[in-house]
């Protein structure tokens, strides 16, 4: 079987995997009540985008290949704003902009609980906001690869640059806006999260052993004592049931970012050159293998959620009434409730 069937075939197979697993992602968020937070629902927003860049996917796939006629203005348009598969990258940058903005979402959690709590009575509007920037965003960023689309004279769709100095500066943007910036943000926030954490855990020690210490030194306030210690024990417990599910949700959006991180370099670096004056044909065997590897970073996310996120576990188990490996069978009764 030649090389462009196999890659035909897996972009379909990464295309409904992408389309199935993000729906069903879609599915339990809006069938749990309980998963409203700011963060599940950006989570969601990232699912809906992902789930509408499968759909435009298989559409850009499963289409038959059409010849151009560089003379009709409709078709310039057409190549322009479909064939160019401009909706696709546009949808792709979208998501990549979301993931930014679920991990500062978590940074400020973290790092400024306070503030943070304050803004509960605001999510609707920062929600609303996020959701409005994500997709305007992405459509508005890649504007440019609509415009510099030309029909050649044997009837295909092809990029082409009039200044080499704009290609430069536009191949750089992009780059950062696709990979440098979202690179840059979750390294940062994710090493001063686990910083954050870590120093919160050594503080809570060191308080307990000293506390118990200085309460009863000589052990002649016994009684009270223990009833100190079984609150404590008891807000030790709430405490580090709420530890695990925030650690859950750090634990799955990280490595949602270094999945992300990895499907996405080869071609981005390969683009950056290519806009900086080297080589890159839209039709090689490389080039669709990079492409591959950023459609398949839409596929992956739902089988992260199902496999690390410990909330989205209970919800999928709720909502299909299974029974989960660490507890006992949930019925779907309890999903809306």
């Amino acid at each position: 079987m030649a090389f462009d069937s196999i890659g035909e075939i897996l972009e379909i197979i990464v295309g409904f995997a992408g389309l199935f697993g993000n729906s069903l992602v879609l599915f339990v968020f809006f069938r749990t009540r309980s998963l409203r937070s700011l963060i599940n629902l950006l989570i969601m927003n990232q699912s809906l985008i992902d789930v509408t860049t499968s759909i435009v996917f298989l559409a850009l796939h499963l289409s038959p290949p059409i010849l151009l006629d560089s003379e009709s203005k409709w078709h310039r348009i057409f190549c322009s704003v479909w064939l160019s598969e401009y909706p696709l990258w546009a949808l792709l940058i979208s998501s990549a902009i979301n993931l930014c903005c679920i991990t500062l979402d978590r940074f400020f959690a973290v790092m400024f609980p306070i503030s943070y709590k304050k803004t509960a009575g605001r999510k609707g509007i920062i929600l609303a906001a996020t959701v409005v920037f994500t997709w305007t965003a992405g459509f508005i960023f890649d504007s440019y690869w609509a415009f510099i689309q030309v029909v050649t004279p044997e009837g295909f769709c092809y990029p082409s640059w009039r200044s080499k100095v704009l290609q430069g500066v536009v191949g750089f943007f992009i780059f950062t806006i696709t990979y440098l910036a979202p690179l840059g943000i979750m390294a940062f926030s994710y090493m001063c999260i686990l910083w954050k954490l870590k120093k919160q855990a050594s503080l809570t020690s060191g308080t307990i052993e000293v506390s118990t210490l200085q309460n009863d030194p000589a052990g002649q306030r016994r009684p009270q004592l223990t009833q100190a210690l079984q609150d404590d024990t008891q807000t030790k417990k709430t405490s580090k049931k709420i530890s695990k599910a925030k650690s859950s949700v750090l634990k799955t959006m990280l490595s949602v970012s270094l999945v992300y991180a990895i499907c996405w370099a080869p071609i981005a670096i390969s683009y950056l050159l290519y806009n900086f004056g080297g080589y890159l044909d839209f039709t090689s065997r490389f080039y669709v293998v990079t492409k591959l590897f950023v459609d398949s970073n839409m596929a992956v996310n739902p089988f992260i959620y199902t496999f690390q996120y410990r909330q989205f576990q209970e919800a999928l188990a709720r909502t299909f009434g299974i029974r989960l490996g660490w507890g006992t069978r949930v019925t779907p009764a309890t999903t809306r409730g």
